[in-house]
Parts: C-alpha cells; sequence; structure tokens
C-alpha cells in the first residue's frame, strides 16, 4: 500500500472544549421608585377605571392561549399548535401545558392547558389590576422589561367570579394561577422574546390571615407578563365591560366578544340595518380560539359549537335583532380533481348591537383622550417618560 506524504496530510482541528455550564439566570424584579415617569405613566394608564371595568390588549389578545378543550387534565404533554394572523402576517403559536399534581396526596404529574378556568381568572385579574389605587411597577434588573404587580386574595378572587356566576373553590383557582404560571405560550416571531413566554412571569403566595368571619384568607401577588404590561404603558388597549363578559357561560362566546371588542374598532351605530358587520371564518375560529379536537370532530361539529356561540352572545344582548343578528355563507370546493365538492369552510357576518356598538365607540373616544393626554405630559416635560417611550408595540 502506498502512503501518502506527510506534506500532505490536513491536520485535524483541536477539539472543541466542553462549554462550562452557565447556571440559570433568576430574574431579579425591582420597584420602580414612585416618582419615576415610568411608574406614573402606568398609574395613570389605568387610572380612573370604573368597576366591572377591564381592558383587551390589542397584541395580548390576538394571540391565541387558551385552550378550549372538555379534558383538563392530560397523560401526555404535548404541545399544542396553532397560529395566528397579525398585520397581514401569520405567525406560528405553540402552547406548553403546565405539569400539575391533581392533589396533593398525588406523584403523578398530570398535563393541564390553560383553559377556560385560567381564562376566567385572567380577566379578573386584569379588572382587580384597573382597580387598584395605585398599581405598582416592576423592573428586570437584566433586561429591563416591566412587569406590573397585582395584589390580590383567593377569597376576593373567589367572590369576583361568584358575583358573575361562576362558582370555584380557592383550592381551584390555587391551580389556575400555578397553570398560568407555568404554562408557556410561544409565539414564534423574530421581534418578541422568550422572556415574553410566560401568562404570569411571577407567582407568590404571600401568607394567610384569618379574618372576621373564621376564613383563611391566602394574599396572592402575581406579575403581568411584559406583553401585557407594555400595552398598559403605551396605551394599545381597549376598555371592555368584563363584568358582562365574564357572566357569559361558554368560553367561546367569551373569545367571540373580546375578539370582536379587540379587533372591530370601526364599528358605526346603524350598520347592522345597511348590511355591514364582522365577517369571521370558522377555520379562523378554530385556529385562533384554540379548539381542541379528536381526528373523529368533523367540520360541521366545529360549526354547531359556533352557533350555540352566537346564540348566547345574541341572547346577552350583543348582537343585533334586526334584521338578523349573523349570516351563515357555507364555502364548498372540490377536494380532488373528480370528487364532488365538500363543506371546507364557513363564513359568518356578525351584526352587533347598538350597545355593544355603543361600548366601542365610547371607549375608542376614552383612550383617544388618554393618549393625547400621554402626548402634552411627553411633551411637557424636558425628558420623556422613558416607560412610554420604549413600551411601544412590538409588531
Amino acid at each position: 500500500m502506498n502512503q501518502i506524504p506527510s506534506d500532505h496530510l490536513i491536520p485535524l482541528p483541536p477539539a472543541p472544549a466542553a462549554p462550562a455550564k452557565r447556571k440559570k439566570a433568576v430574574r431579579k424584579l425591582v420597584p420602580v421608585p414612585p416618582d419615576a415617569p415610568e411608574q406614573l405613566a402606568f398609574y395613570q394608564s389605568l387610572f380612573g377605571t370604573p368597576t366591572g371595568t377591564g381592558y383587551t390588549f390589542a397584541l395580548w389578545e390576538a394571540v391565541p392561549k387558551f385552550v378550549l378543550t372538555k379534558l383538563r387534565y392530560h397523560k401526555q404533554a404535548n404541545v399544542f399548535e396553532t397560529s395566528f394572523v397579525w398585520s397581514d402576517m401569520t405567525i406560528p403559536v405553540e402552547i406548553m401545558p403546565a405539569l400539575i399534581r391533581r392533589n396533593a396526596a398525588s406523584t403523578v404529574l398530570e398535563a393541564v392547558f390553560p383553559g377556560s378556568r385560567e381564562e376566567l381568572v385572567w380577566r379578573i385579574l386584569i379588572e382587580i389590576a384597573a382597580e387598584q389605587s395605585m398599581p405598582q411597577l416592576y423592573e428586570a434588573k437584566v433586561d429591563k422589561l416591566r412587569y406590573g404587580r397585582v395584589d390580590f386574595t383567593l377569597t376576593g378572587l373567589r367572590d369576583r367570579l361568584a358575583a358573575r356566576g361562576k362558582s370555584y373553590n380557592t383550592g381551584e383557582l390555587r391551580e389556575a394561577l400555578v397553570v398560568l404560571k407555568r404554562a408557556e405560550c410561544h409565539v414564534k416571531h423574530p421581534n418578541i422574546p422568550d422572556s415574553y413566554d410566560n401568562y404570569l412571569t411571577s407567582l407568590y403566595f404571600a401568607g394567610e390571615q384569618i379574618a372576621d368571619e373564621g376564613e383563611v384568607l391566602t394574599h396572592c401577588v402575581a406579575f403581568l407578563n411584559p406583553v401585557v404590561t407594555s400595552s398598559i404603558l403605551s396605551l394599545q388597549c381597549w376598555p371592555i365591560d368584563n363584568a358582562k363578559v365574564c357572566k357569559l357561560d361558554q368560553s367561546l362566546a367569551r373569545w367571540l366578544a373580546t375578539r370582536i371588542s379587540n379587533r372591530y374598532r370601526q364599528a358605526e351605530q346603524g350598520e347592522a340595518q345597511e348590511g355591514k358587520g364582522y365577517p369571521l371564518l370558522l377555520s379562523t375560529i378554530i385556529r385562533e380560539a384554540c379548539l381542541m379536537a379528536s381526528e373523529k370532530t368533523q367540520l360541521r361539529d366545529q360549526a354547531v359549537r359556533v352557533r350555540d356561540a352566537l346564540k348566547e352572545l345574541d341572547s346577552a344582548g350583543y348582537l343585533s335583532s334586526f334584521p338578523r343578528p349573523y349570516d351563515e355563507a357555507p364555502v364548498y370546493a372540490r377536494v380532488n380533481r373528480v370528487g364532488r365538492t365538500s363543506l371546507v369552510d364557513i363564513k359568518w357576518t356578525i351584526y352587533l348591537s347598538g350597545r355593544f356598538v355603543n361600548e366601542i365607540v365610547s371607549g375608542n373616544k376614552e383612550m383617544m383622550q388618554r393618549r393625547g393626554d400621554q402626548k402634552q405630559q411627553i411633551h411637557a416635560t424636558s425628558s420623556p417618560a422613558r416607560g412610554v417611550a420604549r413600551d411601544r408595540p412590538l409588531l
């Protein structure tokens, strides 16, 4: 065998050094001083909110995040994949369930997706944050992102939901809060960092106190994620009658009411009589409302769920009674060249009631006034509010 000359041999590169183990960074939150421009902007953004009013946030409400499934506990922690459309872009989303024990005696971890219970708890948390006399803003030392703090008790959370016809005990609400903390929602877009994945950035059960009635009050502290905090600071949000929405029985009905309120801000009085309404496809509802279904679930079965939700909205006064609450148009297409046409989608045109339109129009006026006041405040100061300037919409 001929031997290759040594001067023709290419030396191998040295083996790469083993990467040093990095300690997981702990996100330390520090309170923003009360007199700082960011803290004042956060306070003024929520100041004067009437009781029972919540907010919808431009980007956060568009992201699919609460999975509508009949089964709460899952044996396998599969990722729920979906997408949503924002500024003519289709953005993928992955929802990771929380791994929890069903009770203290259980040794088995089960997967729980943020669902109907977590959605209601989230709405009440935003309502409480808007009503607090002096909401506190925090900032992370590492990435300088902002986090809004909400203080509440499990009993107060339970009582607010009970006033809206939803009965949960404090144990179920504690579990819902843990799910909101541990579950993750990954938005696959370069402008949205990984720090925004959690529903709640931090959650603390601060302590217990015996009330006058002998009931144990568990004090809680939750930190809103940076997407919501940024929307509050930049006033990229809209008021909504949260008390009324929470009284709706179906999760899909609440999603539809919130979706229309957040996306259809150009609604006008009398447009239902002119045949103008909010268009929505069944495929969009399935994708963005996170309608989890089995392989046997047919498109027509999902359409029944949407019709039931629209009926509840109609009975609650959200939809127009004249000439009709909505129009429904099936969309047919050929599955293959030789096959006959099949149902591939359904388009609804939803007509809003005068009361719902008035709520949207008055909300537009309120937020325009607040944004105008915010601009005047920025121009009036020599150093603009850093929280307002930096916390602009992400997309």
